[in-house]
């Protein structure tokens, strides 16, 4: 697309806009019109290269204050439209369904249905309509950074001369100008002061923290004596037992069916990475619930082995729990 406009990044209310880039010429015109009249509008041309494509989207729909879904028949058969349906119903997102041409998605029965333009102008909460800070943050980022700059320059020219100007009263340069210095006094005293720039470690600290991805957050899980990292691996058919599980491992894989044996809770909360799974086999007595599952987005059923209980089911479920022995 060109003269695309800016992804919104800030920290206000602003609308997730799902779609197929084959109805790229059909959507980047209403996305421009909903950037010129100020709404905070996010969509996947905003991800940074270098960022893990699945992990960005999830991350900003999970976010996101309105998903604005636009359906057609492209989009109904891509599986990572599909998948970003799945994910804003499992967060409890409201829902915009936008029909391009004439079709729904059977999952969104409930939600309201716009056709044109206006139409979608009109159901748009004004809530989400900014006072420019988030794209000034995107459009203008070059000229911020001048400011910075700036300031930064002041403060080490201060820094100079103010050290230039101690150097030389020590040395004696300005003897002649200051009162006083060529008076024979004795038994001067004199203070001697430190001059130092204080910096407060909880800010920086945060502001670290504040940067951490989901993908970061992952690798520090503690897996139980290691078995979690085994299984897991076992399951998805690495072969490599000594590897440590990376985060590309879950998110790149397409297996449907999953076989774990004595994990743990730690292990359920990695499977929500798998966007293909539809069925778990679980023989584990490490386990007393399976509300972990409930983020897996096309999970359909769970078969326990009755040694797993007791255990807590979640009666609001989305996938069915099927005994064996």
């Amino acid at each position: 697309m060109t003269n695309r406009v800016p992804a919104y990044e800030g920290k206000g209310k602003y609308i997730f806009v799902s779609y197929s880039h084959k109805d790229s010429g059909i959507v980047y015109p209403t996305i421009r019109k909903m950037f010129e009249e100020k709404y905070r509008v996010w969509y996947d041309e905003g991800i940074a290269p270098g960022s893990e494509w699945p992990h960005n989207i999830e991350v900003h729909l999970k976010q996101c204050s309105i998903a604005l879904i636009c359906v057609s028949a492209n989009s109904l058969a891509s599986k990572n439209c599909d998948n970003e349906v799945v994910n804003a119903l499992n967060n409890n997102k409201q829902i915009i369904q936008c029909s391009l041409d004439g079709n729904i998605h059977p999952l969104l029965k409930d939600a309201p249905v716009i056709r044109s333009e206006e139409e979608l102008f009109k159901a748009l909460n004004p809530e989400l309509i900014g006072d420019g800070t988030g794209y000034d943050l995107a459009l203008n980022n070059r000229r911020r950074f001048s400011i910075w700059n700036l300031l930064l320059g002041l403060a080490i020219v201060l820094i100079i001369a103010l050290g230039s100007s101690m150097y030389g009263i020590e040395k004696g340069y300005f003897d002649e100008y200051l009162p006083g210095r060529n008076t024979d006094v004795q038994d001067i005293t004199v203070k001697e002061e430190k001059i130092g720039l204080e910096v407060n470690n909880d800010i920086i600290a945060q502001a670290i923290l504040e940067q951490l991805s989901e993908e970061d957050l992952f690798r520090d899980i503690e897996f139980i004596e290691g078995a979690d990292d085994w299984y897991m691996r076992m399951a998805l058919g690495l072969e490599d037992y000594d590897k440590p599980l990376q985060y590309y491992d879950l998110t790149q894989s397409n297996i449907e069916e999953a076989d774990l044996q004595y994990c743990s809770e730690d292990c359920l909360k990695l499977l929500k990475y798998l966007p293909s799974l539809k069925v778990l086999r679980l023989n584990s007595d490490k386990i007393k619930s399976l509300e972990a599952l409930d983020e897996c987005p096309r999970l359909e059923k769970v078969y326990l082995n009755v040694g797993s209980f007791p255990i807590e089911l979640n009666e609001n479920r989305r996938y069915t729990v099927l005994i064996q022995k």
